[in-house]
């Protein structure tokens, strides 16, 4: 049996985050000017969408086998308040953000027997994320991405029953999104998130899919008070059948659950 996950220090299942603002300031540029023209943007649109057909249809260079991602967590690009969870709230217009966060796995994935661990696959992951987001028109549309490169990933292959483990570095797929803010109010907002993920990774070290993905986020966003917000995230990702021992990775549902509290201006919860 095939456990997909061990102990994470990620702790992707615990939606409750503590979020220093003062320190994320120093591994996060933000840069907004008012103004701008939405013929600038759709110029800007325009050339990321060209750089985005160049990427995937040179993507099979670097789709090096069929697989699925270990990776425990991937970051929320565009800067609000919650780390796994996306708020409804959009970019303005020429607002951008880019940052890093770095995020080390215990065993996130592993042979097991009747609940017992036979062996390793993936027994410790240090893997560091690049993200960033760029509003291009005022609340409809902003466009993000994240790059996965995992500086230590030990590995060992399952399908060779003398393997060792292996200190490897290896690169995850491309994340790509774009967020539109439909419905915004004191109280509540709505918005939707298209993706797509590139097949840069590495499939034979469980760091990608080997094809390109893609589906799309839901986002409800409650304000119960001016300092306290929940969102609720549903979507799906679309991708190939993969099979791989008692596993087959398809279609896949999303579901998530988050809060942010402001204690203070520097400090969120």
């Amino acid at each position: 049996m095939l456990a997909i996950r061990g102990w994470d220090v990620a702790m992707r299942y615990l939606w409750w985050y503590i979020h220093f603002e003062k320190m994320r300031r120093i591994y996060t540029i933000r840069n907004y000017r008012e103004g701008g023209s939405v013929g600038r943007s759709k110029k800007i649109l325009l050339l990321a969408a060209l750089l985005l057909i160049s990427i995937v249809s040179s993507s099979q260079v670097f789709a090096l086998t069929k697989g699925f991602e270990a990776m425990s967590l991937r970051p929320v690009t565009d800067g609000g308040p919650y780390i796994g969870i996306w708020g409804s709230e959009n970019m303005k217009q020429l607002e951008w953000e880019a940052g890093t966060l770095a995020v080390y796995a215990y065993r996130p994935l592993q042979l097991t027997q009747n609940g017992n661990r036979v062996r390793g696959i993936l027994d410790n992951t240090l893997v560091q994320h690049f993200y960033g987001q760029f509003g291009i028109v005022d609340q409809w549309l902003s466009m993000g991405f994240d790059i996965p490169i995992g500086w230590w990933a030990q590995f060992r292959d399952p399908n060779v029953a003398a393997a060792v483990n292996q200190n490897k570095l290896v690169f995850g797929d491309i994340y790509v999104n774009f967020k539109s803010e439909l419905v915004t109010s004191k109280h509540f907002g709505f918005a939707i998130r298209p993706f797509l993920t590139i097949p840069t990774g590495y499939g034979r070290e469980f760091f990608g899919n080997g094809g390109v993905t893609g589906g799309g986020t839901l986002i409800g966003e409650f304000k119960p008070l001016d300092i306290w917000a929940i969102s609720l995230n549903a979507g799906v990702q679309a991708r190939s059948k993969f099979n791989f021992r008692d596993i087959e990775k398809s279609n896949q549902l999303e579901l998530g659950l988050g809060t942010a509290i402001q204690v203070t201006k520097p400090v969120s919860i």
